[in-house]
């Protein structure tokens, strides 16, 4: 691991993981990090703006990195805190979204961290359901599971997210 992540991910609470990275994607968002008043800020690969470090945001911005760089999705395709909305008032922020060709529709939402596997299961599939998104994405760093949205509330494990072009 490189200094300024073992640094973020060393503390005993940090229910995060980089097992699913490559040493090349994690020196790659490594070098997206930078120290400021004493704390650690990365740099969002799709809102281009500086965030608090937490093993959280390294964890989505690891995926953003091979979303675009081995999956070959474009940029403007990738959404980051995309609102979902449940009914007028009530909405969530999924963590990762990648649009459509319409550049409006979901095709994959992502839920990064929830250390508890199942309330994070069951927040992804509510964001699926809600935005009509058939492919949802759980990981912590450490764990993932790709779920495919066969219709409402039926949802099955596949092997692995489609790249760009792939259905």
């Amino acid at each position: 691991m490189t200094e300024k992540i073992n640094k973020i991910f060393s503390s005993s609470d940090v229910k995060h993981g980089l097992s699913l990275f490559n040493p090349e994607e994690i020196k790659s968002v490594e070098n997206m990090i930078i120290e400021k008043d004493g704390n650690f800020h990365i740099r969002c690969q799709i809102k281009d703006k500086y965030k608090v470090a937490k093993p959280e945001e390294i964890v989505r911005q690891l995926w953003i990195y091979r979303l675009l760089n081995e999956y070959n999705y474009p940029k403007e395709r990738i959404s980051v805190e995309k609102p979902v909305f449940f009914g007028a008032r009530e909405y969530g922020l999924a963590d990762i979204v990648v649009l459509r060709d319409d550049l409006t529709h979901p095709y994959i939402i992502f839920e990064i961290k929830r250390p508890q596997r199942k309330a994070g299961l069951e927040q992804l599939k509510s964001y699926c359901n809600a935005e009509g998104a058939p492919i949802g994405v759980w990981s912590n760093g450490k764990e993932i599971i790709r779920l495919h949205r066969e219709e409402p509330n039926i949802f099955v494990e596949i092997p692995r997210i489609p790249k760009y072009g792939e259905t």
